[in-house]
C-alpha cells in the first residue's frame, strides 16, 4: 500500500508542476526588443554589440539578419520634407524623418511612408 500511495503523490506533485508551469505567464525575452529599438536608433552594429555584452560580433549579426527579415519589406517610397528654419528642422527629427542633404540653404528630409 505504501508504493501505492508513494506513486500517487509523486504522479500528483507532477501534475500539479505542470499546471504550476502552463499557468505560468510567458516572459518576452528583453535582448531582442533591446536590441531592435537600438539598432533602429543607430544602424551601428558594434555598438549593439557592447550593449548586448556580446563577445563576438557574429552572435550580434544573427540578430541583424532577424532584423533585416523583418523590416526590410518596407517600401522605397517617402514622406519628404524641406526645412530652413531650426524650429522646422527640430520638429521633423522629433517626428522621425531623417536628414539627407542641404541644397541652395534648404535641407532636405525624409520618413518611410
Amino acid at each position: 500500500m505504501s508504493n501505492k500511495l508513494q506513486r500517487l503523490r509523486k504522479k500528483q506533485r507532477e501534475l500539479l508542476k505542470q499546471k504550476a508551469l502552463q499557468d505560468k505567464p510567458q516572459k518576452i525575452p528583453k535582448q531582442p526588443v533591446k536590441f531592435f529599438t537600438e539598432y533602429h536608433k543607430t544602424k551601428d552594429p558594434y555598438d549593439v554589440k557592447q550593449l548586448l555584452g556580446h563577445k563576438s560580433i557574429k552572435n550580434t549579426e544573427i540578430y541583424i539578419n532577424i532584423e533585416q527579415a523583418l523590416f526590410t519589406d518596407q517600401t522605397d517610397e517617402f514622406h519628404v520634407k524641406v526645412a530652413e528654419k531650426t524650429e522646422e528642422i527640430k520638429a521633423l527629427l522629433e517626428v522621425g524623418f531623417e536628414y539627407i542633404c542641404e541644397k541652395a540653404g534648404l535641407m532636405f528630409f525624409r520618413k518611410h511612408k
